[in-house]
């Protein structure tokens, strides 16, 4: 049939009754939508609950929606087949230049498709926003510079939420999956649950913002599974979450979740895009809070993990729980700055597993030193290549939780074996303060009583004392102990160089004794009794 127009102010509902399953096609005529407005016409209050329904629009007109110039809002789609697609509008939504606001669906299968418009969101120069997504089958993808849901070409996306459902976002070229069209941002995306898969077209983010200068502002991630993948090429990509080409990441907040986030060429994974198409500013990661969930975040090409894209800074970021992977690439940090970048104010504190990688070579062309696993990203000089500085995470907040430094070399790397790590480090909780007026006598000798260097981290209610030695004694006091219990310690690791033992805390004072010594001998080890420890006190003094 022709188009199913809708331009009074009261409300239009498809509805299935039948036992079998009914059907609706609809295509526009010129300037008008497949169901909704005629020529600058508005498509509102529409309601699809049932049935199979096809909507086209016409040339300049959104499939549900709005005509030209038309705004498409109020629409909802509870169940039933929904194949909507637009020529210059959006397939759901505005038409040319009209704006998508208010479209909830909460169940049935729904195919958006905008040619020249947002699959779901703005016509061709229209914002979209108030785009909630609670249940059912949604795949949506825009066209040539529109957002997979969100903004038309040149507008924003703004005020999106996925709550359920399983949601296919594909963004045109320069424009994001889910958020900002072709200069344009995406700003207060809440994912909470539900199936998200959504990839940027060449220099678009993900989930943010779209090419040449999109930010990613006040993206959200309370639950669900959520794969976002930047688009593009070198000199125009997008974060995997974050900013579009020459766009930033801030304020983003994942609480909880399944994330993998992956940047394009230059991109974060999560935080800022590549410098854009036609160069100018880079992308930077700034106010960046993880507190749990489980988060993969690798950047490409001279990208931080989580931080900046090329050119760009990471600053202000958290990590407070979850388990947390990011990976640089090329000069990117594995947590802080992009290639040439600055990387920080990094803290992790609490539970958090955080592992992070730097990846120790790039290609032949590139020139530029190593990034930090945690800190600035490499760089380029006329003397050559400078790795980037690692920085000190705050990590004063740390209780269980662990930093897991990396820095790897693919190159070196065959048959999957880990054989392309060059250097890796841990960082554990530190010891907590000793109370004034008392001393920690707790210290580590040779097997003659010769001092010896070690270090000490606390790790929730194991203390662990490391020495880089094959042959090394433990020696402390019953006080040393007594101060290390009321700190919340509960057992003692004794690690040297070929042998790990663990001492219980309680047991130690149980067995009475003013000292107390274990020692290792290679892959040997004897625990002293308290009158043998107290005799080697003797021959110390």
């Amino acid at each position: 049939m022709r188009a199913l127009k809708k331009t009074s102010t009261g409300k239009l509902t498809l509805k299935d009754d039948n036992k079998e399953t009914g059907s609706l096609t609809a295509t526009g005529g010129n300037n008008a939508a497949g169901i909704g407005g005629g020529y600058l016409g508005d498509g509102k209050n529409i309601t699809i609950t049932g049935g199979t329904v096809t909507a086209t629009g016409g040339f300049s007109a959104a499939g549900i929606g709005g005509g030209r110039e038309g705004k498409g809002e109020n629409i909802t789609i509870t169940g039933g087949t929904v194949n909507a697609t637009s020529n210059d509008g959006a397939g759901i939504g505005g038409g040319l230049l009209g704006s998508g606001e208010n479209i909830a669906i909460t169940g049935g299968t729904v195919n958006a498709t905008g040619t020249d418009g947002a699959g779901i969101g703005g016509g061709n120069g229209g914002v979209g926003k108030n785009i909630t997504i609670t249940g059912g089958t949604v795949t949506a993808a825009g066209g040539f510079g529109n957002a997979g849901i969100g903004g038309g070409n040149g507008s924003d996306g703004e005020n999106i939420t996925i709550t359920g459902g399983s949601v296919t976002a594909t963004g045109g070229e320069f424009a994001a999956g889910i958020g900002g069209s072709n200069g344009g941002s995406g700003n207060n995306i809440t994912i909470t649950g539900g199936t998200v898969n959504t990839t940027g077209g060449d220099g678009g983010a993900g989930i943010g913002g779209g090419s040449e200068g999109g930010g990613g502002n006040n993206i959200t991630i309370k639950g669900g599974t959520v794969t976002a993948t930047g688009g593009g090429n070198r000199g125009n990509s997008g974060a995997g979450i974050g900013g579009g080409s020459g766009g930033s990441g801030e304020n983003i907040t994942i609480n909880d979740g399944k994330v993998t986030a992956t940047g394009g060429n230059y991109a974060a994974g999560i935080g800022g895009g590549s410098v854009s198409f036609w160069g100018g500013e880079s992308g930077s990661g700034k106010n960046i809070t993880i507190n749990g969930g489980s988060v993969t975040a690798t950047g490409t090409d001279g990208g931080a993990g989580i931080g900046g894209g090329e050119n760009g800074n990471g600053e202000d970021i958290t990590i407070n729980g979850g388990k947390v992977n990011a990976s640089g690439a090329y000069g990117g940090a594995g947590i802080g700055g992009g290639v040439n970048g600055i990387g920080s104010k990094v803290t992790v504190s609490g539970a958090a597993q955080v592992t992070a990688t730097a990846t120790g070579s790039g290609p032949d062309w590139s020139g530029v030193g190593t990034g930090a696993t945690i800190g600035n990203g490499g760089s380029k000089t006329p003397d050559g290549p400078v790795d980037g500085k690692e920085i000190q995470a705050d990590i004063s907040g740390l209780t269980t939780g662990y930093i897991h430094h990396i820095i790897y070399n693919p190159d070196l790397d065959s048959d999957g074996k880990p054989d392309g790590i060059l250097k890796e480090w841990w960082e554990f909780a530190l010891p907590k303060p000793i109370p004034d007026g008392e001393s920690l006598d707790l210290h580590v000798e040779t097997l003659k009583g010769a001092p010896l260097l070690f270090n000490t981290r606390q790790q929730g209610s194991t203390l662990r004392v490391t020495t880089d030695n094959l042959s090394a004694r433990l020696h402390g006091t019953r006080q040393a102990l007594e101060t290390l219990q009321e700190q919340g310690v509960e057992q003692i690791e004794f690690v040297t160089t070929l042998k790990t033992t663990t001492l219980s805390v309680e047991d130690l004072l149980t067995e009475g004794g003013s000292w107390f010594a274990l020692e290792h001998d290679g892959l040997g080890s004897r625990r002293l009794s308290a009158a043998q420890a107290e005799s080697l006190k003797c021959q110390m003094r």
